[in-house]
């Protein structure tokens, strides 16, 4: 069955936009039209370079730092670059963007426009960008600074989508922490309870995305991602329920006879007494899965507690006896659980399983956490980068690639001689695609080929002799010393 493309620019005017008094209806139409994907900053450059329109120039883009200081998991470049290469610019785009330019214009507006940077796409690229993209695959850890994506063509069109590219760093942040995690406790154990925490459906299923492919997550709160990304919607109950109830033992007791499998939050009114309460009924309804879920407070404590007092009443059997620690709030909050009951001579994997929110979803999951940038690294005539007395500040020349060789990580040249595994390979060039539209089984494929690309991750990470020697030679160039 063919379905409809909801990326394709509607037949519409400019006009017949401004007529539209409907927020929503404005916000779906404007944010499909690809020449309105950007902003001023990169318009306005575009204006100016315009006589050196047929110039070549190189972009790269990169995660200069990471959650962890150490590695980057890179996840959803195939989405954002399938956003704006897919589907072939259109007239009506064109014609709606110079209007609109030339309204913002009459108003002593920002409305430098090149109408002449699009026609020349429909009229002599068959309504494609003439763009030639290479990319590491999304199941890739980086090293910071390495580059992840590199887009070449002529002068600014190869940037124009920068403020779309740049959004790679938040569902490659989402999958870093995930890793990170994922190495703190060996396996899954994770329920996600974060739609509440994510701004928007759109955020919630591009991180429960980034999830599925890094962890295996299967498990979320959100119906609508379950059902975009075909995993299981997980339950649980919440202080509401319990306060709706002429007490609280009532409310327990309705919840685990209408269900088979339960989580039974502890902290509504004392976390200790109703974790006994818990303990309690798991006996009278011994065949049922019921788990208490802690939710505030000393999280290790009661999770210890919990397992006590299960060890006190043989329930320790570990496919039907788990505790959910929730309102976990740092990495560091794992670690103390995690510590805490290995302490007390239990097994977490066999018995804690946490139920996150805020901290995968939501929480220092900015452009500024890792630091991403899309810089020139190369014109037509000469090779350029960005100095700074913070070398992390500084941008690497030329057309950069990342190459595993003789057990280390090198920043090398595209031309350079490959001597073992390239990291960035093509992904579009001048109409062709060198990869799939994204599906839904991609997340599960991903999640098979990861582990080859951790077991580069410690490499230490250097730049190639050709590299430098291009660093050295723009040094010499603007006057500083090699």
């Amino acid at each position: 069955m063919k379905t409809p493309d909801y990326k394709q620019f509607p037949e519409i005017s400019f006009a017949e936009f401004q007529a539209i008094p409907y927020l929503d209806e404005r916000i779906e139409i404007a944010k499909r039209n690809k020449i309105l994907r950007t902003d001023a900053y990169n318009r306005t450059m575009d204006y100016i370079k315009w006589d050196r329109w047929n110039w070549n120039e190189v972009f790269y883009l990169s995660l200069r730092k990471s959650p962890n200081s150490k590695f980057n998991v890179i996840y959803g470049i195939r989405n954002i670059v399938d956003e704006v290469l897919r589907t072939p610019v259109s007239q009506s785009e064109i014609d709606f963007a110079k209007d609109f330019y030339e309204y913002q214009a009459s108003k002593w507006w920002n409305g430098k426009f090149n109408p002449e940077r699009w026609q020349k796409v429909v009229d002599e690229h068959n309504w494609m960008l003439p763009i030639k993209v290479s990319w590491v695959a999304d199941w890739t850890i980086l090293k910071p600074w390495e580059p992840a994506l590199r887009v070449e063509w002529e002068a600014e069109i190869a940037a124009i989508f920068e403020p779309i590219f740049m959004r790679l760093f938040y569902q490659s942040v989402v999958a870093t922490n995930a890793r990170i995690i994922e190495e703190i406790i060996s396996e899954w154990r994770i329920v996600e309870f974060g739609y509440r925490s994510a701004i928007n459906d759109d955020m919630h299923i591009k991180a429960m995305e980034a999830l599925v492919v890094w962890w295996g997550i299967s498990r979320t709160s959100s119906d609508v991602t379950a059902a975009t990304l075909d995993i299981y919607a997980d339950w649980t109950t919440a202080h509401r329920f319990f306060t709706a109830y002429p007490t609280e033992d009532e409310a327990m007791q309705e919840a685990v006879e209408k269900n088979d499998k339960i989580a039974l939050l502890v902290d509504s009114v004392e976390a200790y007494a109703w974790i006994d309460k818990i303990i309690a009924l798991k006996k009278k309804y011994p065949g049922k899965i019921i788990a208490p879920r802690l939710d505030s407070w000393d999280l290790a404590n009661q999770a210890v507690y919990a397992l006590q007092k299960m060890k006190e009443n043989s329930m320790l059997n570990p496919m039907t006896n788990k505790i959910v620690v929730a309102d976990i709030s740092t990495i560091e909050d794992i670690v103390e659980v995690e510590l805490a009951v290995t302490e007390a001579w239990f097994n977490p994997k066999d018995y804690i399983v946490y139920g996150l929110w805020g901290l995968l979803i939501a929480r220092e999951k900015t452009r500024d956490i890792v630091s991403a940038w899309y810089k020139l690294s190369a014109t037509e005539n000469w090779w350029t980068m960005k100095f700074s007395n913070d070398k992390w500040k500084q941008s690497i020349p030329g057309k950069p690639n990342v190459e595993i060789r003789n057990w280390k990580r090198y920043i090398v040249q595209e031309d350079e001689e490959q001597i073992w595994v390239r990291l960035l390979t093509p992904m579009y060039d001048m109409w062709q695609f060198f990869y799939d539209k994204p599906k839904v089984t991609d997340m599960y494929e991903a999640r098979e080929t990861m582990r080859d690309s951790r077991k580069w991750a410690d490499y230490e990470s250097k730049i190639s002799e050709e590299t430098k020697r291009l660093i050295d030679e723009i040094k010499e160039k603007v006057g500083i010393d090699v």
